[in-house]
């Protein structure tokens, strides 16, 4: 699979991928459906391939907090008492 726009094959696989989720879709709820299918195929087992991806498309990825970073970004925040029972109930 190739790694970054700048490789020839990157931008040879749109096609062949196009048409991937144009016949997946054909059998099921069309190309929105298949296509997300298949991301959470590629999700699910090429999880670091995908989020590397991510990351090279500037799509934001959101990473869980310590505790303490929880609790030092209520501070920050200023958020205490029914704030912070709301915040932490969610």
């Amino acid at each position: 699979m190739p790694r970054t726009s700048s490789d020839r094959s990157f931008q040879n696989s749109k096609e062949w991928l196009d048409t991937a989720i144009q016949i997946a879709g054909s059998k099921h709820a069309g190309t929105y459906e298949a296509a997300y299918r298949i991301a959470n195929h590629l999700l699910r087992f090429y999880r670091d391939s995908v989020l590397a991806a991510c990351e090279n498309q500037k799509v934001p990825i959101c990473k869980e907090m310590s505790a303490t970073q929880f609790q030092a970004m209520l501070c920050a925040a200023k958020v205490t008492g029914a704030g912070e029972k709301e915040i932490k109930n969610i």
